[in-house]
């Protein structure tokens, strides 16, 4: 194979070689693979010969993040007084990932203070009586800065094909101006986006019986290479990437209906350091720093190592925010990652150190990343994800052919579900369970009960339009 062909489909099984590497210590794709398969069935085949009482595939969280009383009161379930100032109501807001609406509070406060001002200069008093605290300079700050990231995330997922395809409802045209910041209210069909975003011409991949198909569209102007993923018998993953003309990559992901409750979801994701147990080739994850607002604020750092003869490790540094968005058009939690602004000799970024590189990798420079989780299923045990992202990865084309890509896809994605699936059989005696039961324990505790309720809305709703 030359080192600039894309469209080739060697047999999987030789050996790749690299113009210019011929050393004898190279191993193919195929190897790394089999490699990080043949652990992930050992874990599999430890985890058979520990007794274990019978239980569904799909267990329920409910058991480790209890809604207790005790929980309730304390942490985000705290309920504040209704003297409490402004401050501490925003602060709770920002807790429970709710920017929007904490934003909401302040221009409301806002405006209610300008019309007792303007009352009381026209009763001629100095200062309204009514006057309360205002919120800090560093709250609104705050504020602001997640609603920036909130309303690009949702500008690239509004033209993302999985949208349309769960059916999220259009927004009015337009969209809200919170604190000056403009955030899509729902997907906006004419709205534009950062990047260029893949388009789908593949069928359902529901009915195709293969575990993995793909096809690519080249032009002049637009390099896309498509993977349809039959994840079971019942769900499918659909994958997009796109190699734009400024050398970054375009991804648009979807999985649809997934049989894992939202909460246990975010648990996986949400507990950095422990991604490697369900993602293979990860070096190192860990947790750079948390913010105070609230645990989804951090900076993360993820190393991974491709098995690509020619492609060293790649190092992504991404500053994350969480929010939900359950009672929007959207009807989801919305994860956002992106590529922390460093400055500054040395540089930071909010008052962090920027972390010293990982040796031998290469750092990706810019990078987007935009998911929305929405629970599904009659009772919510389902969930339903839509990922965009766009990185500088510095990986030349030529060491990505499509045939590669629509090979490597398919594989990775069945060994994370496969992962995934078995952590969540016997999630209460793994490290995610005792998370779950830990400190986070009330992030998690709160977000359950809010889905909870999003689902009982949504059948009180679906019971009205039937005439029950």
């Amino acid at each position: 194979m030359g080192q600039s062909c894309t469209q080739c489909r060697p047999c999987t099984s030789q050996e790749i070689k690299i113009d210019g590497n011929d050393s004898p210590t190279s191993i193919t794709a195929e190897k790394r693979l089999a490699q990080a398969e043949a652990a992930a069935n050992d874990e599999e085949a430890s985890n058979e010969n520990r007794p274990q009482e019978p239980r569904s595939i799909h267990p329920s969280v409910a058991d480790l993040i209890p809604l207790d009383a005790e929980l309730q009161n304390t942490g985000l379930g705290h309920e504040l007084s209704e003297s409490a100032g402004l401050e501490s109501r925003v602060r709770k807001l920002l807790r429970e990932l709710r920017a929007r609406e904490a934003a909401q509070l302040i221009e409301e406060d806002t405006k209610r203070e300008t019309c007792e001002e303007a009352e009381a200069a026209k009763d001629g008093v100095g200062e309204s009586s009514a006057a309360q605290e205002a919120a800090s300079v560093e709250v609104v700050d705050a504020v602001k800065l997640q609603l920036r990231s909130l309303g690009e995330a949702l500008g690239r997922l509004a033209s993302h094909p999985g949208v349309a395809t769960v059916g999220v409802a259009e927004a009015e045209p337009g969209a809200e101006q919170l604190l000056g910041v403009s955030v899509p209210c729902g997907p906006l069909p004419k709205m534009p986006v950062p990047t260029p975003s893949s388009t789908r011409s593949m069928g359902s991949a529901a009915s195709n019986a293969s575990k993995g198909s793909g096809t690519s569209r080249n032009s002049k102007k637009r390099d896309i290479v498509e993977v349809n993923i039959q994840l079971d018998e019942l769900r499918r993953a659909e994958v997009a990437i796109e190699f734009n003309a400024d050398g970054s990559i375009s991804v648009d992901w979807s999985a649809f209906d997934l049989p894992v409750e939202l909460p246990a979801v975010l648990c996986l994701v949400h507990e950095i350091d422990l991604i490697g147990e369900l993602v293979p080739f990860i070096q190192d994850a860990r947790l750079v720093n948390e913010f105070p607002w609230n645990e989804a604020d951090r900076i993360i750092r993820i190393v991974s190592k491709p098995p690509i003869p020619g492609i060293s490790a790649v190092e992504i540094v991404g500053q994350r925010f969480a929010y939900d968005l359950l009672d929007t058009p959207w009807e989801g939690l919305c994860l956002v990652e992106s590529s922390p602004e460093w400055a500054g000799d040395p540089s930071t970024f909010r008052g962090v150190d920027r972390p010293a590189s990982y040796p031998g990798a290469k750092q990706v420079d810019v990078r987007k990343l935009a998911a929305l989780a929405r629970p599904s299923g009659k009772h919510g045990e389902l969930t339903t994800l839509i990922i965009s992202t766009n990185a500088t990865v510095k990986i030349p084309r030529a060491l990505l052919p499509n045939w590669l890509l629509q090979w490597l896809i398919p594989k990775v994605a069945h060994m994370v579900y496969k992962q995934a699936l078995e952590r969540l059989k016997n999630i209460e005696n793994t490290e995610h369970g005792r998370r779950l039961r830990g400190r986070s324990a009330p992030l998690y505790n709160h977000l359950r009960a809010r889905i909870q309720e999003f689902v009982a809305s949504k059948t009180d709703e679906a019971t009205a339009a039937a005439g029950g």
